[in-house]
């Protein structure tokens, strides 16, 4: 069955099927990484994610909205790309991240990998988090 916003259930689990299936939710039209939202700004976000699922992040941080993980962890929060497209990792770790070399092999040098030396640095919503994050260790 074709990807409908509607009718196609979540993947993800119960509470985020429950959240999509509620009468005031809208989703986005992306089949494997959809968002729903709901709200007087719902509509907006969606609209920013028919680009891409970061893009509809991207809004849900400048309105500074949430993402709600119950039961679960980061590592497995899609939103966590847009984070990382802005944060500069630093060089001792830059250093250790490459390609696998078959595939650099198959593909060629230009695979179009996150070239984190070139991020933006920390943004001011990222800076934010900077101290609570240190607090917590």
């Amino acid at each position: 069955m074709p990807y409908d916003p509607e009718r196609t259930s979540c993947w993800t689990g119960i509470i985020p099927e429950s959240f999509r299936k509620r009468h005031n939710a809208f989703r986005s039209v992306n089949p494997t990484h959809s968002i729903a939202a709901i709200g007087s700004r719902a509509k907006e976000i969606i609209e920013a994610a028919k680009k891409s699922a970061d893009k509809g992040y991207k809004r849900v941080l400048e309105l500074d909205g949430y993402a709600l993980l119950i039961g679960t962890r980061l590592d497995v929060c899609s939103a966590m790309h847009l984070a990382e497209s802005h944060v500069q990792l630093p060089r001792n770790i830059l250093e250790k991240i490459q390609p696998p070399q078959e595939i650099i092999r198959k593909y060629g040098e230009d695979l179009g990998w996150p070239r984190w030396d070139k991020a933006l640095g920390l943004t001011r919503t990222l800076l934010k988090l900077r101290s609570p994050a240190e607090n917590l260790g």
